[in-house]
């Protein structure tokens, strides 16, 4: 069983992750290729794959230093994930802070994505067919896990993250990698399960969230009922 994140879609294309080097597949004339580290021109410095792309000055600065300091990235992801800091710098000068621009994994839930975004989608099918195809060849079951991001559970989530980075909601919806994903499931005949409508009766209800308040992450009493949720799948659908 495969669990499938939003951001995956990103790092499909990224040859880096949090600025090492890993490889990659690429699309050449349809089919899958495997572009490894060690074969590439490292003497050229690629923009930091989590930073979403932008024209100004600001935005190549954040994302040369982004790259090239440890400290700077250190303190760049402390600012993101501190909500005080954040606010405080927002409140200080009146604007968003430009170093701290929308994750470029975010694009996903555009309504209609960039042609780089479009073309990890492409990529992502095709690693998901020929997974299947490997696995069921070795005589296995290949299944998707589907997890859906928080902002789909937590309308106060989503609009500080609509707010924080400017977006207009008539082209932005955190549900998009979801239904993007259920076609490409039922274009290929993949086995996919989405937990959605279930854990948007237990997301709203005291004591009974799934994700962390604070992250994008499971707590204790999501993976429980994920867990569960998957053994159901696994025993009663494909034993």
């Amino acid at each position: 069983m495969l669990f499938f994140y939003e951001n995956d879609v990103w790092y499909n294309l990224a040859d880096r992750y949090f600025g090492a080097l890993k490889p990659s597949f690429r699309l050449v004339e349809g089919a899958l290729s495997l572009d490894r580290p060690e074969a590439r021109d490292t003497t050229s410095t690629p923009s930091a794959p989590e930073v979403a792309d932008g024209t100004s000055l600001v935005r190549r600065f954040d994302g040369w230093w982004d790259e090239h300091s440890k400290l700077y990235f250190l303190l760049r992801i402390r600012i993101k994930q501190s909500a005080p800091i954040y606010n405080a710098i927002v409140k200080i000068f009146g604007v968003t802070p430009a170093w701290v621009p929308m994750p470029a994994e975010f694009e996903v839930w555009a309504k209609e994505p960039a042609e780089r975004i479009e073309g990890g989608w492409d990529l992502t099918e095709s690693l998901l067919v020929n997974l299947r195809d490997s696995v069921e060849a070795d005589g296995g079951v290949f299944s998707i896990f589907y997890v859906p991001s928080p902002a789909v559970f937590d309308p106060k989530r989503w609009k500080a993250t609509v707010d924080r980075y400017g977006l207009n909601e008539e082209h932005w919806n955190p549900e998009e990698p979801g239904r993007r994903l259920a076609a490409i499931c039922r274009a290929n005949g993949l086995h996919c399960q989405d937990p959605t409508p279930y854990l948007l009766t237990l997301d709203t209800l005291p004591g009974l969230r799934v994700y962390l308040s604070n992250d994008r992450h499971w707590g204790a009493h999501g993976n429980d009922v994920i867990g569960r949720l998957v053994a159901d799948y696994l025993l009663t659908d494909h034993p």
